[in-house]
């Protein structure tokens, strides 16, 4: 059976004891990277502007569309399709939240049933190589592991497909995605799901940057081998926000 080697979450150093979900090489480690964190939420605050940047957890970024209003009203019904860890929801849960524990592709629901969807696939591919270093991506999807950007992409249109097919009119649809580099190719998911939903008779109204820092970078392979960057490196995710 073949070893998934992984990188810590904190300090990037390859993990190769423990548990196959675990995230850091250490206490201490961990102790640092959730400082960071902290950091960057006391620097998002719950008055002023909403700004196009936020900081810190996918708590903060979702609670910066609850102040544009794009969840609705509190007792709105919001139909979560990958509700995973419910990372979205530890500052807001709105009263009506749906979470969908089916496929996200084939959705139970009715044809423009939903006011307000949320979307947030896997989105990072682990690569096409047995020692990628995304481990645990799939799983909490129950989809089992997709390999490759391109099988990761139909995957993607495929949900997103289902989520403009159950949004209600005037509804609103958020979506969450990420540019990458795979195999020293940039793919540039944030571009194709913008148009795939223009595609699907979706209109873009906003969007948000996910600031996530990224942690330091790698400049090793797992082999131990020097790795030449080519491209600038990605620290932000994005959440699109989309209307029917």
């Amino acid at each position: 059976m073949t070893t998934v080697k992984r990188r810590c979450a904190g300090c990037s150093k390859v993990i190769t004891t423990g548990r196959s979900d675990r995230r850091y090489c250490s206490a201490a480690c961990k102790q640092r990277a959730h400082r960071r964190i902290v950091s960057r939420n006391e620097s998002v605050t719950a008055t002023g502007p909403v700004e196009s940047v936020i900081g810190g957890s996918n708590g903060k970024l979702i609670a910066g569309a609850v102040r544009l209003g794009y969840l609705g009203d509190p007792a709105a019904t919001v139909l979560d399709t990958t509700y995973g860890r419910g990372g979205f929801w530890t500052q807001y849960r709105p009263a009506g939240l749906v979470r969908t524990v089916s496929d996200f592709r084939h959705l139970p629901h009715p044809d423009g049933s939903a006011p307000v969807i949320c979307y947030d696939p896997p989105y990072i591919s682990t690569g096409s190589r047995e020692t990628s270093t995304v481990d645990d991506l799939y799983a909490r999807y129950g989809l089992g592991e997709v390999k490759g950007w391109r099988s990761l992409r139909h995957l993607i249109d495929e949900g997103l497909a289902e989520c403009a097919r159950v949004l209600a009119p005037r509804g609103h649809l958020l979506v969450k995605c990420m540019d990458y580099v795979e195999s020293g190719r940039k793919v540039w998911n944030t571009f194709h799901v913008a148009a795939e939903g223009e595609r699907l008779g979706l209109r873009l109204l906003d969007r948000f940057h996910h600031l996530t820092g990224g942690g330091p970078q790698v400049m090793t392979n797992l082999d131990g081998s020097p790795r030449e960057q080519q491209h600038a490196r990605e620290v932000t995710s994005m959440l699109l926000v989309f209307t029917k």
